[in-house]
């Protein structure tokens, strides 16, 4: 008999066998038995960062983040850099939160003035998602994932 265990107390799993599973944190399944993501889990799968990044910056501006500080938009101009042309998009909209909002020029003449970035895309991802969580709590990463879901839904 194969045994598989599973950490988790509620897997995202859904059971399409007869065979019997031990309801206990580790769950024992018999050989044969199989599984299949449901619809949501496979979704999820799908995601692009850059739509839950996206996300996060909206949830982070509404919660009343900005850029006023002008070392603390620099920053964020660098680490948005590794993005390339979305990160122009969000460096932008991170802008137009502050109250030194200038126009769009000004901000594209600083994006052009910001040498490349020395971080990974996912080293600003991390930063943003850090941001969000601080500012907004734990959950702020997952709501966001959440919301790109429901937008995935109802397009589908």
């Amino acid at each position: 008999m194969t045994r598989l265990r599973i950490a988790s107390p509620d897997p995202i799993l859904i059971k399409s066998s007869s065979e019997e599973v031990i309801p206990y944190q580790k769950r024992v399944v018999k050989q044969g038995a199989t599984f299949s993501l449901p619809p949501i889990a496979k979704l999820s799968a799908g995601i692009e960062k850059d739509e839950v990044l996206a996300e996060i910056i909206d949830m982070l501006i509404s919660h009343g983040y900005s850029t006023d500080d002008y070392d603390e938009w620099i920053k964020d101009g660098f680490l948005l850099r590794s993005l390339g042309e979305f990160g122009y998009d969000m460096f932008l909209r991170i802008s137009q939160s502050s109250k030194n909002f200038n126009g769009e020029s000004d901000v594209r003449k600083k994006w052009n003035q910001l040498s490349n970035s020395s971080c990974t895309p996912d080293q600003c991802f991390a930063v943003f998602k850090k941001k969000a969580c601080e500012l907004i709590g734990p959950s702020a990463y997952s709501d966001a994932k959440i919301n790109v879901l429901k937008r995935h839904v109802k397009k589908k």
